[in-house]
């Protein structure tokens, strides 16, 4: 058991207090000096005191110090410690492409069609179109500058720039829900869907343990779930995305950072239903998104627009058409 603790002799870890009784002192950074095993019992003894004189319940111990590395050197019991550095290391990495040998006639009428430059074939790419959102906007415009030919989806992921330097932020790349109200998008001058996109929590009676003998809560009667607009306009947008989505139940709340519980959220629009997609070469994309100002943090909206680019073959050489 002690061999697959994750912490050691002469850690500088954080002590934080949960509930329970006894103070902290020196602001819980404490230095580890010994752990020993007792019958299946880890005792972990630190350099200095770290609560008054009363008994100290109610605790959790963490590597690192609100989320970052301790960069102190401070000794305790006899222990020095050395500032806390993170170190990555890529070694003899390997590119694995399946090999695949075609049928000789195959490989003649490929041979014939790249002599007449009519070899071609569509992949679905992905084009990122970042935008920052100040904490104190409510009605935001949003300008995406997608020159592209052949737009099939618009997936906009709005994620919260706070604490994403912090080992212990599970959610920094996430989409979060942040207090949204309302979007709806502007394409070539008109908008679309024909009214705003309600993003508001529908309101639910919350669950009563035991009453009527329920056994699975469906997650509308708890209160947190999504509007139903919202919903199918995501739906529509990532099957037209070419993403084979089987349900939606990981749209939810994003209420606790570092909770792994917390859903993954965005606003989406379809641009080519059935298979089809819209041209935005020239022509204006706008997202007006609207908060009600309960986050003030800043926001970093992802814009991905997700479209066909088609790679073509020829005497000439390759040529990427988009």
């Amino acid at each position: 058991m002690k061999s697959n603790f994750p912490l050691r002799v002469g850690q500088r870890v954080q002590i934080a207090k949960t509930g329970g009784a006894g103070v902290l002192v020196n602001g819980g950074a404490v230095n580890i000096t010994s752990i020993s095993d007792a019958g299946g019992v880890l005792t972990i003894g630190f350099g200095n005191n770290i609560n008054d004189a009363a008994a100290l319940t109610g605790v959790t111990i963490s590597a690192t110090n609100d989320g970052s590395l301790f960069t102190t050197t401070a000794a305790a019991g006899g222990h020095a410690v050395v500032p806390q550095t993170v170190a990555y290391k890529v070694k003899n990495p390997r590119m694995i492409v399946p090999k695949i040998i075609p049928a000789p006639a195959f490989t003649k009428a490929m041979g014939a069609a790249i002599a007449k430059g009519s070899y071609a074939f569509d992949i679905v790419s992905y084009t990122d179109y970042p935008i920052n959102i100040n904490g104190s906007t409510t009605k935001s415009t949003n300008t995406i500058p997608a020159d592209l030919s052949r737009v099939k989806a618009l997936l906009s992921v709005p994620t919260e720039q706070d604490r994403v330097d912090k080992f212990d932020n599970v959610r920094a790349l996430q989409g979060r829900y942040m207090g949204a109200e309302s979007y709806e998008y502007q394409i070539n001058n008109r908008m679309v869907p024909s009214r705003l996109v309600e993003l508001s929590r529908e309101a639910h009676g919350s669950f009563i343990l035991g009453q009527y003998n329920y056994i699975n809560v469906p997650s509308y009667a708890l209160g947190s779930c999504l509007a139903a607009v919202h919903t199918h306009e995501v739906e529509k947008a990532l099957s037209d995305a070419d993403l084979d989505v089987r349900n939606l139940t990981f749209l939810g709340k994003t209420a606790v950072n570092d909770d792994l519980t917390d859903g993954y959220y965005l606003i989406a629009r379809t641009l080519g239903p059935y298979g089809m997609s819209e041209n935005l070469m020239g022509i204006s994309a706008n997202l007006y998104l609207n908060y009600d100002g309960t986050n003030q943090n800043l926001k970093l909206l992802h814009n991905f627009a997700v479209h066909i680019r088609t790679i073509q073959l020829g005497p000439s050489g390759v040529v990427l058409r988009y």
